[in-house]
């Protein structure tokens, strides 16, 4: 890594810190932050500094999403790459059923489409344990009870072993999913329109 820097969020102006970093010679610049939030913006200048005009672009998760930053990546024929922590569905043996129906009612499936399903039905099964052996709060001025009843579903999730549409899951004592993905995907034409292919998966 050749550095790092951060600039203020009413930043809309990152010329200076682009020529900058051109002097460095990056092979690719990441930006830590969303395409609504200064991500689109620094693509769009990064073409006025002659040393990143053809740099490759990278990002995290916040850069998914915007149909108007994908069509900016492939109108300029840039190189733009996001990574998201979670596995590409459409990859998936145990996910093909979940792809086919959701893209039947809502379309194409997102990169975190699968884990949220998977996520609601684990804490969904994590509410009918806990109900098996701590009621629910009487009414939303029932504290203790509220408070009880959390821990008792806390303590079901820590028991979590569930095989899902993204694969098994369970927790380690830290609370983090044993399931651990890194998808990285290329901001590419996705049958006529820009959008985002998976290139490569990182166990982690």
């Amino acid at each position: 890594m050749l550095g790092h820097s951060s600039v203020p969020p009413t930043t809309t102006s990152y010329l200076s810190l682009l020529t900058a970093l051109a002097a460095q010679h990056p092979d690719v610049l990441y930006f830590g932050g969303t395409s609504s939030t200064g991500g689109q913006g620094i693509q769009q200048q990064m073409r006025q500094v002659p040393g990143l005009r053809n740099t490759v672009y990278a990002g995290g998760d916040g850069m998914t999403g915007s149909q108007n930053f994908y069509n900016q990546i492939v109108g300029n024929n840039a190189q733009c790459y996001v990574t998201v922590s979670a596995p590409d569905p459409t990859k998936i043996p145990t996910a093909t059923q979940f792809v086919k129906d959701y893209t039947a009612r809502y379309g194409t499936v997102g990169p975190y489409s699968a884990s949220a399903y998977d996520a609601m039905t684990i804490l969904i099964q994590a509410i009918k344990t806990a109900l098996t052996t701590t009621p629910a709060a009487k009414n939303a001025n029932d504290t203790a009870g509220g408070a009880t009843f959390r821990q008792a579903v806390i303590n079901a999730l820590k028991q979590t072993n569930d095989m899902g549409v993204t694969g098994r899951t369970a927790f380690d004592a830290n609370g983090d999913t044993t399931n651990r993905v890194l998808t990285i995907y290329e901001v590419a034409p996705v049958n006529g329109q820009p959008g985002l292919v998976a290139k490569d998966v990182i166990t982690l």
